[in-house]
């Protein structure tokens, strides 16, 4: 019996090198598709990945490019497909122009809409996820939102993912498998540092060996849903099991702060009086998010039998662990 084959985009950052280790382990023949040139933090995911022996076949691949997407899954015909690939901006980051704005849009619908067209054209029957974003409802009225809230949203990124939602749904109204796993704050070992979460680890471990005295951070009062990557992954892969296409919130239903994230990271490292640790800089926070948001996952544990196991505390201990050991487990 053959092998299954899967090509993932976005293959060395966080959840797509999460995905690759957990399809190298279930017996798959993984691709991957990698952006070149590679950032910082996805060379030493990608060489974390073949110290583990986990070694998938790069392809090269300008998503941008129908014809080269087209000859891509031409050559594959995978029997799974995962799109994890977007160009983005963390809350962290500093602000964008609009012109940076209109080429995020454009970008990410239209790799999405290539796959899309690309696997109907070549290969209908392969099961494709995509991956959406709780910034779909950046600015909805609801407390907590799940599968039936409304889109709203006040981000060009947000509503990039809701064009490419309704891709989605255009295509599996012709017949195919297609999915899309709503992600809410998920992070790991593995998340780049310009996520604050990854900041404020990587910053209280250099406060906690006395390398820096002080690092900045936005709003502390900024309420997140944060759960682990290792098992929002895992939700991917359960949606392409199953017999029906449909889409889900993966998230953990819990809000934190920041400050509760800053909080924890000084518990776990035995830091006190965080405070006089901290700066507070307004210009740093790109996003003015109108809205707490917080998933409901009721669907995915009902449904796809998915829960997030690992809690708020523990994420913490994991991040800062690893961080302390170098090592991007």
């Amino acid at each position: 019996m053959s092998r299954k084959r899967a090509l993932i985009t976005g293959i060395f950052g966080q959840d797509g090198s999460y995905l690759c280790e957990l399809l190298s382990k279930k017996g798959y023949e993984v691709y991957g598709i990698e952006k070149t040139p590679l950032s910082n933090n996805a060379v030493k995911i990608k060489d974390h990945l073949k110290s583990k022996k986990v070694s998938p076949k790069l392809l090269n691949c300008d998503l941008y490019s129908y014809d080269d997407v087209f000859k891509t899954i031409n050559k594959i015909k995978p029997n799974e497909v995962y799109h994890l690939a977007a160009k983005h901006f963390s809350s962290q980051s500093k602000g964008s122009n609009d012109n940076t704005d209109i080429k995020l849009y454009q970008d990410n619908v239209s790799a999405t809409l290539n796959i899309l067209n690309a696997l109907y054209k070549v290969s209908p029957i392969s099961k494709c996820v995509l991956v959406g974003s709780c910034l779909m409802f950046d600015a909805s009225s609801e407390k907590k939102q799940s599968e039936k809230t409304q889109f709203k949203t006040i981000s060009m990124y947000g509503l990039a993912k809701i064009a490419e939602y309704y891709l989605g749904k255009y295509y599996r109204n012709k017949g195919m498998h297609v999915s899309m796993a709503i992600f809410y704050n998920h992070e790991s070992p593995r998340r780049s540092e310009d996520f604050v979460t990854k900041k404020i680890v990587m910053s209280m471990v250099k406060i906690k060996k006395g390398e820096i005295r002080t690092f900045e951070l936005g709003n502390l009062d900024a309420v997140k849903d944060w759960g682990y990557a290792k098992e929002y992954v895992y939700g991917l892969w359960q949606m392409s099991q199953m017999k029906r296409p449909d889409d889900y919130i993966l998230a953990t239903g819990i809000k934190h702060t920041v400050k509760d994230f800053v909080v924890e990271a000084a518990n776990v490292l035995g830091i006190d009086n965080w405070r006089k640790y901290v700066s507070i800089n307004s210009k740093i926070i790109n996003r003015n998010i109108s809205s707490k948001l917080i998933g409901i996952p009721h669907k995915a544990i009902n449904k796809l039998k998915w829960k997030p196991k690992v809690g708020f505390k523990d994420l913490v201990k994991i991040m800062i662990k690893k961080e302390l050991n170098g090592s991007l487990d």
